[in-house]
């Protein structure tokens, strides 16, 4: 148990690293839990690969009584110098789907080597208040001689309100601590073979957290369509499937340029999202709409909501997805 003046997270970890005695480091939040077993076999495999970093692609997450797995492409095997830059950066990002990663920039799901994690975390500045596992683990990567991708899930995460991730969520990321954020990891890189990859990932990483909390200003009133819904124009009739975070980004940047019907959630229908009445998805043929804007934070879910609507008869023209 360490006691010290509450400096924020990085602060934290700072602090839980120089007390750090093991060969590997890896972070739990406060909020969640691991399966039993989950840290020995990342362990393990550390142990056989003598990899610097053991990435976990998938986990669990729960949201209040809903559980389920992230489902990922899967990445796993070992990766060692040069292989690093052009079999596994690459893919981490998937163009083309919006919210499509791979594998987290995560401390949580990354068991990192000690002495590579101290150097690292010890040069991310404490106020640092977003983004920072993201900058920590392209810093890590961009060090790293090899790599192992493990496919597993063990890891829960639980999603609160009150949780640190959860209030961060909710305030809104400005333009100027973005840039910020990707100038300081554009010169902190030191691999010059992995830092355009590396930067491309930060880049996307970083515009999805801004647009995720400022969709509004992403927004262009020159442009003609809703961003990133490119088939959506101004003008259009709409009915917003999803009323969660995304859902409600979504409803603050359509403003007066679109006209909202309604707004659509299997899960939470009868409830209200800002005064207005969630419907089921049984009812949304009711409406006379030109799209039904899929707003969901990745690419799987949004998939699987499009052959639900496609199932309920909505043509596939109508149905809008997000696009990088």
């Amino acid at each position: 148990m360490i006691h010290k003046v509450n400096g924020g997270l990085v602060s934290a970890r700072k602090a839980g690293v120089l007390r750090a005695t093991g060969d590997y480091v890896i972070n739990v939040d406060g909020d969640d839990w691991v399966e039993k077993d989950w840290i020995k076999k990342l362990a393990l495999s550390a142990n056989e690969t003598q990899s610097d970093i053991v990435m976990v692609q998938g986990f669990i997450r729960e949201t209040g009584n809903d559980t389920f797995e992230e489902k990922i492409a899967s990445m796993a095997g070992n990766y060692e110098g040069d292989e690093i830059r052009k079999n596994l950066l690459p893919y981490v990002v998937e163009e083309g789907d919006y919210f499509s990663i791979r594998c987290k920039f995560s401390l949580c799901l990354n068991l990192i080597k000690r002495e590579l994690y101290a150097t690292i975390q010890n040069k991310i500045p404490n106020d640092i208040i977003a983004l920072e596992d993201m900058v920590t683990v392209a810093l890590c990567l961009d060090s790293a001689k090899k790599i192992t991708v493990l496919e597993m899930w063990g890891y829960h995460y639980v999603k609160r309100k009150t949780s640190i991730c959860g209030q961060a969520a909710e305030k809104k990321l400005k333009k100027s601590y973005a840039k910020r954020v990707y100038s300081f990891v554009t010169i902190s890189l030191q691999n010059e073979n992995r830092k355009s990859e590396l930067l491309r990932i930060v880049r996307y990483y970083t515009f999805i957290v801004f647009a995720y909390t400022n969709l509004e200003q992403v927004q262009s009133r020159k442009s003609n369509h809703l961003i990133p819904y490119p088939m959506v124009k101004k003008g259009s009739k709409v009915i917003i499937y999803g009323a969660g975070r995304v859902g409600r980004t979504v409803l603050h940047a359509l403003g007066e340029d679109f006209r909202l019907l309604g707004i659509a959630d299997s899960k939470i229908y009868g409830q209200r999202l800002e005064g207005k009445e969630i419907i089921s998805i049984d009812e949304i043929e009711k409406y006379d709409f030109d799209y039904v804007i899929v707003a969901v934070m990745y690419a799987w879910m949004a998939n699987e909501i499009k052959e639900q609507l496609l199932e309920k008869g909505v043509s596939c023209e109508k149905i809008a997805i997000m696009q990088t």
